[in-house]
């Protein structure tokens, strides 16, 4: 099996059948390297939030940004059931607070001042960065840490200071956006659907 942690993986590029066989293959070399060991906790969390009534905000930067405007719609109505409503809130969709926070303070603090806005104690933070490395994201959980808030990792890469910082974490150890991206929805997909069926 080849090593998907290699830098800038090669793929074949004269035919997109054999190209797309190939990201296939690596996407699904990646997921088996995967560490799971803090999933069964990302999953209490979780459970903790919808039992308490407490929220979780997601965030994330680009692609990772639309995820966590996805994360939304299979969290709140994916995860409801005549017991159970998960709250979750995505920090990326409100535009005009995102754009006026870093416009007037600083794009490092888009994340962390909506936490200071809106965060409770009893909420939880999911957090997706295929770099690991960025400023708001690092921001962000530095605020969540200072405020002894759960704080939930999706990382790539070498993960970054998010993959250190935060309190639990799944890390996807490959160089290619695209199949971070991929593994990333797929987990939140997971994650949603099992614990929607864990309280049907």
């Amino acid at each position: 099996m080849s090593d998907t942690r290699d830098k800038n993986i090669e793929f074949n590029v004269s035919s997109v059948t054999e190209f797309t066989q190939e990201y296939f293959q690596a996407m699904s070399d990646a997921q088996k390297e995967i560490d799971l060991s803090d999933l069964p906790e990302i999953i209490k969390v979780i459970q903790d939030t919808i039992d308490s009534g407490s929220t979780v905000y997601s965030m994330g930067n680009g692609g990772s940004s639309a995820i966590a405007d996805h994360l939304v719609c299979d969290f709140t109505k994916g995860c409801f059931t005549d017991n159970s409503k998960l709250k979750s809130f995505s920090l990326n969709s409100n535009t005009p607070l995102f754009t006026a926070i870093s416009n007037d303070l600083s794009y490092k603090e888009s994340f962390s001042k909506q936490l200071e806005y809106y965060l409770d104690d009893s909420d939880v933070i999911l957090l997706i960065s295929s770099s690991g490395h960025s400023d708001n994201i690092v921001h962000a959980i530095d605020y969540a840490n200072q405020r002894g808030i759960k704080s939930i990792t999706l990382t790539g890469f070498d993960g970054g200071d998010a993959k250190i910082k935060s309190s639990l974490n799944i890390h996807v150890s490959i160089d290619n956006y695209g199949i971070i991206e991929d593994i990333h929805q797929s987990l939140v997909h997971v994650i949603a659907q099992f614990v929607y069926l864990k309280n049907k």
